[in-house]
């Protein structure tokens, strides 16, 4: 995901044309084919994300849908949960008390899809406006500690097709089986008929046969997923992957002194059932024992139902949305521009303090605009250095305008954004608007080129400071002889009174 590009997936059809698209393009794609069957909704059509997609990826998503006649808003995934889980246990937030910043707690929320093992940790929180007390749903930017793990889900379908088709394992047979996989409804009915026990038999021993083996050397054997998705990496983390959960939740409460009140649990995997009568997603919080509370756990009970705790979550944030009443809290991602702060070189924040929420579902701008800024005449462009905190190197992002400059222009940046929906917005805006013309202009981040270094080197480098901090130099004799001489000869001269 942290790609800055999403690669084009090339392949041919059986006439030899070759075809290519990117996955928001294929996401696009199936959700305009899909909403085309949906009865029409009083808000916007919501498409539910994971908690670490970066603002580009949003942003392609956005633009794919858009290009295909769809508008739509995008929700993160741990706060889709979230909201259906306050929505669900209102008396038990009733009888909790809430400490003088209004916060409540924390809620653990775990994803167990086919894609990726997805854990994070929301604090709730009392909100008032106009007067009526909101609880909702505060998401900070994930850390490190809260990365995605690549399931094993994938590879996990792939070999359960390999045995339902019961053909042997050739480029041909593969070829099948990703058609069986991925351009037929095999996949959902193979999920519904795994989270219940009246269904297949020899397809649920199957899976129970399948799951004993991940993190084994059979697991790694003739993978089906093929080396991109299939590594021992995984293999390995998975295994230890609630050990970690548990320790990250611990982390998380001595941090914030938070307490945990609650759990959900969501994705295809959750509600899949084990030998032993158990859910997958019950199996997963068993590991966790004596980190969750005794009450307040909720568990995805049907993938397949048009009711399931993300679809019902993104629709209480549209309608919350039609209605204009509060959604979620939000921390916006660090993104600071190169500039000369006080006579030294340094990074001004574009946007906020990324410690403090801003309200999920609105736009965002930043209260003073950026000033300070300078384009020379004759030239056609805009170039500044950003340091986003989504990029582990600085950037350049050339903003060109219509025409050249006939003089030096100050240059003022108007910015905007809208949690979980793309990119912010950058208006550059000249000290004189007829300069550019009528159109009005914005940073292009599509243009956004690598500086191939971190943004402490890059800063080191290219801007020097102009009033250089005083160096700590080594005792030297002959110096001070120097200042000594300077210091009598100082004294003799002025002669001074013992009040000096």
């Amino acid at each position: 995901m942290k790609k800055e590009k999403d690669e084009p997936w090339l392949w041919l059809t059986p006439e030899g044309e070759q075809h290519q698209s990117n996955a928001a393009e294929a996401l696009a794609g199936a959700f305009a084919a899909y909403s085309g069957n949906c009865d029409p909704v009083r808000g916007p059509t919501v498409l539910v994300i994971p908690n670490h997609l970066p603002m580009n990826r949003q942003q392609e998503l956005i633009d794919a849908c858009w290009s295909l006649g769809r508008q739509v808003k995008l929700l993160w995934r741990p706060v889709a949960a979230a909201l259906m889980w306050i929505h669900q246990h209102r008396p038990l937030l009733d009888r909790t008390v809430s400490k003088p910043d209004g916060s409540i707690g924390s809620l653990l929320c775990l994803h167990l899809g086919i894609d990726q093992f997805e854990v994070s940790m929301l604090d709730l929180v009392n909100h008032s406006v106009n007067g009526e007390d909101w609880v909702l749903p505060a998401r900070r930017r994930p850390t490190s500690a809260f990365c995605p793990l690549p399931s094993f889900g994938i590879e996990l379908l792939h070999r359960l097709a390999s045995g339902d088709s019961g053909i042997r394992q050739n480029h041909e047979s593969r070829v099948k089986i990703w058609g069986q996989l991925w351009a037929s409804n095999w996949v959902y009915q193979v999920l519904a008929d795994l989270q219940r026990t009246d269904r297949d038999v020899s397809l649920r021993r199957r899976f129970w046969e399948i799951l004993q083996t991940v993190g084994t050397t059979e697991w790694r054997k003739s993978a089906w997923a093929g080396e991109r998705l299939q590594s021992s990496a995984v293999e390995r983390d998975y295994v230890q992957w609630a050990r970690l959960v548990a320790k990250t939740i611990a982390q998380h409460k001595e941090s914030t002194r938070q307490k945990l009140v609650g759990a959900v649990v969501t994705g295809e995997l959750a509600p899949l059932m084990l030998s032993d009568n158990r859910t997958y997603a019950k199996k997963v919080l068993a590991d966790l024992d004596g980190t969750l509370p005794n009450e307040g756990i909720v568990f995805e009970a049907d993938i397949a139902s048009s009711h399931s705790i993300l679809s019902s979550g993104a629709a209480l944030y549209s309608s919350r949305i039609a209605d204009e009443q509060p959604t979620y809290l939000d921390t916006l991602p660090a993104i600071k521009l190169a500039s000369y702060i006080a006579g030294k070189p340094g990074w001004l924040q574009l946007l906020n303090d990324s410690d403090s929420y801003v309200d999920g579902g609105k736009l965002w701008q930043r209260p003073k605009p950026v000033q300070g800024l300078q384009a020379l005449a004759g030239s056609n462009k805009l170039e500044v250095t950003l340091w986003h905190d989504e990029y582990p190197t600085a950037k350049c992002v050339k903003t060109e305008f219509p025409t050249q400059l006939p003089r030096n222009v100050a240059i003022e940046l108007n910015v905007s954004v809208q949690p979980a929906q793309g990119n912010a917005r950058v208006e550059v805006v000249p000290d004189d608007a007829k300069i550019l013309g009528s159109r009005k202009v914005f940073m292009e981040w599509d243009r956004m080129e690598d500086l191939c270094e971190t943004p402490e080197k890059w800063l080191e480098k290219n801007l020097p400071t102009l009033f250089p901090e005083l160096l700590k130099r080594a005792p030297s004799s002959s110096l001070w002889l120097n200042a000594e001489l300077e210091i009598l000869a100082y004294l003799k001269l002025k002669h001074p009174t013992p009040e000096h």
